[in-house]
């Protein structure tokens, strides 16, 4: 899922990454991680908020993470709508700026979603079989964030220059037609990451059988 973070302009469906477990299972601390590798120390996890302050992140940001959406998922209708149309490539339309309610404006978002949640039980069908759920468990050792983030922040250079360099080794795949056909719902976006898994150490049928195993999770979910 990271690697194709980088891919944005080869898929038009991006699947929302949904870290699901109970109280610290270091979701939130893992989000946290992938944030500020990508985008450095002031980078932050954020909260769901009103619809006119997600439109606005969707349309600026690459990469949304949003933390114990939960309550969001259950107390806004917006927030599951806008979910289930946008993993697909949909659009979302919301009233012009200080118009009357008659003139509308319609964006396109091209970012990913990220989030945490300690359930998903309550997930529309239309949105689990869009999302890629990540179980995690609860840990056993605590340690403070600073702890772990530290070497993330010290060796931030070093980490994104090695995913530079695998990632000159899967676009010339990418580029090739592959035969990988999957029964996931996000066909699109499963079709890449097996290429991707493919190029970097011929992995692609163990993820492409990974990616089945979790559509049969959520197919129990449901």
């Amino acid at each position: 899922w990271i690697y194709s973070l980088f891919l944005g302009s080869l898929q038009h469906s991006k699947p929302i990454c949904f870290l699901t477990g109970p109280m610290v299972s270091v979701k939130t601390t893992t989000l946290r991680m992938i944030g500020r590798l990508l985008y450095g120390a002031g980078w932050e996890v954020t909260l769901v908020r009103e619809f006119d302050d997600f439109v606005n992140a969707l349309a600026n940001y690459h990469l949304i993470i949003y933390d114990t959406v939960e309550s969001a998922l259950q107390s806004k209708r917006w927030f599951m709508d806008c979910l289930a149309t946008l993993a697909p490539g949909g659009r979302i339309v919301k009233r012009s700026l200080y118009s009357k309610g008659a003139e509308t404006e319609t964006f396109t978002p091209h970012g990913f979603m990220a989030m945490s949640s300690m359930d998903v039980s309550f997930l529309r069908h239309d949105v689990i079989d869009r999302s890629l759920l990540f179980p995690i468990r609860k840990i056993q050792q605590f340690a403070a964030d600073s702890e772990i983030l530290q070497p993330i922040m010290a060796n931030r250079d070093r980490i994104m220059s090695f995913l530079v360099q695998q990632l000159n080794r899967v676009v010339p795949l990418l580029l090739q037609d592959n035969t990988f056909t999957i029964k996931f719902r996000m066909a699109e976006w499963a079709r890449i990451a097996c290429t991707i898994a493919d190029a970097l150490g011929g992995r692609g049928e163990k993820v492409k059988t990974s990616l089945e195993a979790m559509a049969k999770a959520q197919t129990a979910v449901m």
